[in-house]
C-alpha cells in the first residue's frame, strides 16, 4: 500500500537538498568574489565582480523560487482523499502516478515512479476536480483515474 506521506517527504527532502545546495553555491560565488583582489587591470576586476553578482542574484532567484515550492509543498501536507482530485492528491492513472503538488518532475520511491506536477501545469489543470473511473485527455493520451490517495 501507498502511503502519501513518504511521497510527500521525500518531495520535502528533494527540496531542502535543492535548497541546500544553492546556498552553498551562492555562497562560493560570493566568497570568490569577495577574495578578489584589485590588480593592475582595474577593468578586469570590475568586470569580475559584475560577473559575480549576476550569478548572486541568479542563485538568489533560485532560492527564492524553491523556497516558495517549499512552502506551497508544507501547506499540502494534511490534505486527506477525497472523491475527487484536489491540489495535495496522490492520483494513480493508468499511465502512472502523480503527486499534484509543486512541480518537481520525477520521484522514485519503492520501485514506484511518481511525477510531481502543479495544479497549475497543463495535465494539473487536467485532472482536477476528476473522480475515480473519469478520464483525463491531454495531448491525445488518455489518464483513466484508478485511485486517488
Amino acid at each position: 500500500m501507498l502511503d502519501k506521506s513518504l511521497i510527500f517527504q521525500k518531495c520535502v527532502d528533494v527540496l531542502e537538498e535543492r535548497i541546500k545546495q544553492i546556498q552553498g553555491e551562492r555562497a562560493q560565488v560570493q566568497a570568490s568574489a569577495n577574495d578578489e583582489t584589485k590588480s593592475s587591470v582595474g577593468d578586469k576586476y570590475e568586470t569580475g565582480r559584475a560577473m559575480a553578482q549576476l550569478e548572486i542574484e541568479r542563485f538568489t532567484q533560485q532560492l527564492i523560487e524553491n523556497e516558495k515550492l517549499l512552502n506551497r509543498l508544507q501547506e499540502l501536507k494534511e490534505v486527506q482523499a477525497r472523491d475527487r482530485i484536489i491540489p495535495g492528491s496522490l492520483v494513480h492513472t493508468s499511465q502512472g502516478y502523480f503527486y499534484v503538488s509543486v512541480s518537481l518532475g520525477i520521484i522514485e520511491w519503492n520501485d514506484h515512479r511518481f511525477y510531481c506536477i502543479s495544479p497549475e501545469a497543463p495535465l494539473g489543470r487536467e485532472l482536477l476536480g476528476k473522480g475515480i473511473g473519469d478520464q483525463a485527455q491531454l495531448n491525445g493520451i488518455s489518464f483513466g483515474i484508478l485511485s486517488i490517495l
